[in-house]
């Protein structure tokens, strides 16, 4: 069984919360965004959230929490970060 459009708006407002936590400038914020949205598409081998079975909810929750940036945005980010 897939996840309902209501549990899609709960992962988005997860990854919401992700994001504030990080405490990612607005310039890169997308960027991580997609990026997180990305990677928990390829995880799950999935093309829209929708696909996502219900069975693997809990997962994409622990994926979320779990998430760091990779390498080539965590070094832009710092030097944003040194600069100011």
């Amino acid at each position: 069984m897939k996840i309902t459009g209501l549990e899609e708006v709960v992962i988005s407002e997860h990854i919401n919360r992700k994001l504030q936590s990080m405490q990612i400038p607005e310039e890169y914020e997308m960027q991580v965004r997609k990026d997180l949205k990305t990677q928990i598409k390829r995880e799950f081998g999935i093309r829209k959230f929708r696909e996502l079975d219900n069975k693997y909810l809990y997962e994409a929750h622990e994926f979320i929490d779990c998430y760091t940036l990779p390498l080539c945005l965590w070094e832009q980010v710092e030097k944003i970060e040194v600069i100011e």
